[in-house]
Order: structure tokens, then sequence, then C-alpha cells
């Protein structure tokens, strides 16, 4: 039990960037998908997915930062 198929991480990231483009204002679909880039170390798509979060959610400050440390991190 709780043993995953090796491409259930992208098959995952597939099935958000599904569901986003569907409703591209699920703020929890795009925190998801940031998270989920984060474990798969998948820097550029990352801070890309970070963007369109802040795009999404600008007035969110944690949002804003996360995105502003990734830059840092990220240059």
């Amino acid at each position: 039990f709780g043993v995953r198929a090796p491409n259930a991480p992208l098959r995952a990231v597939t099935a958000l960037r599904r569901a986003i483009a569907l409703r591209p204002g699920d703020v929890d679909a795009q925190v998801r998908l940031v998270q989920l880039l984060t474990q798969l170390a998948r820097l550029d798509e990352v801070l890309a997915a970070r963007r369109r979060l802040v795009a999404v959610a600008p007035r969110n400050p944690d949002y804003v930062m996360d995105l502003a440390e990734e830059l840092m991190r990220y240059e």
C-alpha cells in the first residue's frame, strides 16, 4: 500500500495544468502546481508557476514574498 507509479507526479502536473486551463483563477490548483513542481525540482517551471500565482492572487503577500525569494535564488 502507498506505492505510487513512478510517473504519478508527472501525471498530477498534467492534471493540474488542465484544471488551471479550465479555471485559471483557481488559486488552490495554482498553489498545488507550485508545490508539486518544487518537489520535482523543475526550477524554471516553478518560477513561471509562481509568477502566474501572483498574477491570479496579487494581494496575497505570501505568494508575492515566495516569488521574490524564488527570484533571489534563481539569480
